[in-house]
């Protein structure tokens, strides 16, 4: 996002009075163009003189001029109004600036008695009159998204209701607001939530640090660190998981469990693109719980595309309907998505993913509903003003401040994850590699909420050092069920379940070793001794694949490369860098994957 040279505001330039338009309107128009009888003319000069001829039964002008700036263009657009050949004021329409040189936003969104006259070039003369009229429109330039921006050399936090700069965001997103003042009593109310425990603090704790890791994207990303990664509320109906991200979300706006900025009803496309305008703030994705196989299909796939978005900080590239190259927007804030289950999304799916479960009867509702009535008043944007007010006095007053700023955030984060990496092991936790970094953001965010409340006076330093590890144990527990759930999704290990629950339930067959029979079961995929089973690749895996697409889940992966993940984790034999052998049994060779039958048994049972 490129820097601003000028920070424009909210005040009229250039605006003029025409309260009396039939009586005024012909001063805004310069030559050769006047009003005149009801409508438009233009002066022409021939050789017998000059002649009035007349353009169009109407006069409109340009009341005001309107530039977004979205993030990743500057469009610009026009209000335009005026009169008929009666003096009867017209709707006011919104062209955008390339739809001004079609001209037929005039019959699409005027009275049908609105026309232009039959003359040379009548289209271009009125376009003309219509732009000439800009010099007495009122400018205003908005910004499109929130989040940090670069104006004038000073970082400016961007959200709608910010006094001196315009944001305009559409649809529900017009819930984020900004507060422009913070009170001692809301800072001590903040300090609190460290301490009531009407959410439990193993649901309360992360939440806050990812609240207050939020605006620190920028900076993060500017280190090379950016967060990647959701953080999923997961629980059954009834266990509040909307209510909290609405409070979460309270920090930056007016929310509500009803009223979250999208939902798992939305288009994935949709999603994407309001994600994309949510810098430096957090967001929710509400409701993920697929019911029907159409259904289901959909949301999986929409969780697919979010997890990837903000767990890569990508986007697909696309091409439009002219072969040009479409605008994509990459994610810069974070998100809570709400879940009455976890998705099935394989291991690298659920490796972006943070989930921290919620339960029924949890919270203590005659305090949340005390805490709502504060939030629907404000008091948590007001304690998110403090907070961005001094993350500017404190990291970003100066270049050079903002240079140690990102230094230091750099510094910390390197050693955090190295420390939670060595932590991990000690404990035996099969980690994925993103995980260490996910729970390094999360102390980053915990870090800077408990800095700022002590900078303001409502937080000891023995304190503070208490909440921290508090926190670092909370950070823990979740880590080690994040790990049993990446270990789950391996592919290896759901190959491993679905295969042999299969076997159990009679679904497919698996012979001993020595059966000696003529007919050979049409379900038949292979053979089994006591410390081995001996299964045809192709069948085994064709039969897996096929279950979980009647389960509504993923299974994507070839045999091929099945084959090679479970002979790189030692399930299967490997002779020769082959994942199959030739073996010899009752009715003649037959080349099969040789599966441990004990390890293999110990991860069925395990789940």
């Amino acid at each position: 996002m490129t820097e601003n040279k000028t920070p424009p505001t909210d005040e009229l330039v250039n605006k003029v009075e025409c309260e009396d338009i039939c009586g005024e309107e012909s001063s805004i128009y310069p030559p050769p163009y006047y009003a005149d009888s009801g409508g438009l003319y233009v002066e022409v000069i021939s050789k017998t003189g000059a002649t009035m001829k007349k353009l169009c039964n109407f006069l409109p002008r340009i009341i005001s001029e309107l530039t977004v700036d979205d993030g990743t263009r500057i469009t610009k657009s026009y209000r335009i109004g005026g009169t008929d050949e009666f003096g009867n004021a017209l709707p006011e329409v919104d062209v955008p600036a390339t739809e001004l040189e079609k001209m037929t936003w005039i019959q699409n969104n005027w009275k049908a008695t609105c026309d232009l006259c039959v003359v040379g070039q009548v289209e271009k003369h009125v376009r003309f009159a219509i732009k000439s009229t800009s010099q007495y429109a009122e400018q205003k330039y908005f910004f499109g998204y929130t989040g940090w921006k670069k104006i004038d050399g000073a970082w400016q936090y961007l959200l709608p209701g910010n006094p001196r700069y315009s944001v305009m965001l559409g649809g529900k997103s017009n819930s984020y607001k900004f507060a422009d003042y913070v009170e001692e009593t809301d800072l001590a109310y903040l300090a609190g939530f460290l301490q009531l425990d009407f959410i439990p603090h193993e649901v309360m704790y992360p939440c806050l640090a990812l609240v207050f890791l939020s605006p620190l994207n920028e900076f993060l990303n500017q280190a090379g660190f950016e967060p990647k990664f959701v953080f999923m509320l997961v629980g059954t109906t009834g266990a509040m998981k909307s209510t909290v991200a609405a409070l979460m979300l309270s920090f930056f706006g007016s929310f509500t469990p009803a009223r979250l900025p999208m939902s798992f009803h939305d288009t994935a496309n949709s999603i994407m693109y309001t994600a994309g305008i949510l810098k430096d703030v957090l967001t929710c994705v509400d409701d993920y719980h697929p019911t029907a196989r159409k259904d289901s299909g959909i949301m999986q796939q929409t969780m697919q595309t979010i997890a990837r978005s903000y767990g890569d900080r990508t986007t697909r590239e696309r091409l439009t309907s002219d072969i040009q190259l479409r605008e994509s927007r990459v994610p810069h804030g974070n998100v809570i998505v709400t879940a009455e289950f976890p998705p099935d999304l394989g291991e690298s799916g659920t490796a972006r993913i943070f989930s921290v479960e919620m339960k029924r009867d949890q919270i203590d509702l005659s305090l949340l509903t005390e805490v709502q009535t504060m939030a629907a008043d404000g008091m948590l944007m007001r304690c998110m003003y403090g907070y961005i007010e001094w993350l500017k006095q404190e990291y970003l007053s100066s270049e050079d401040k903002v240079n140690d700023f990102v230094s230091a955030l750099s510094l910390k984060y390197t050693a955090l994850r190295s420390a939670w990496s060595c932590k991990l092991k000690e404990c035996g936790c099969n980690i994925h590699g993103r995980l260490p970094d996910t729970l390094t953001c999360l102390q980053i965010g915990f870090a800077m909420l408990l800095k700022y409340l002590r900078s303001v006076g409502m937080l000891h330093a023995d304190n503070e050092e208490m909440f921290s590890e508090a926190f670092a144990s909370i950070l823990l527990e979740h880590a080690k069920k994040q790990a049993e759930s990446v270990e789950d999704d391996k592919p290896t290990h759901k190959f491993i379940c679905k295969l042999l629950s299969m076997i159990e339930s009679g679904r497919v067959t698996v012979l001993d070793r020595d059966t000696n029979t003529e007919i050979l079961p049409q379900n038949f995929i292979g053979y089994r001794d006591s410390e081995k089973y001996y299964l045809s690749l192709d069948e085994s895996h064709k039969n897996v694949r096929r279950l979980c697409g009647e389960q509504g889940e993923m299974f994507e992966i070839s045999s091929k490369a099945l084959a090679k993940e479970l002979a790189e984790e030692g399930f299967i034999e490997c002779v020769n860098g082959k994942t199959t052998k030739s073996i010899r049994f009752p009715h003649g060779s037959k080349r099969v994957m040789v599966l441990a039958r004990a390890r293999a048994e110990e991860i069925y049972h395990s789940v």
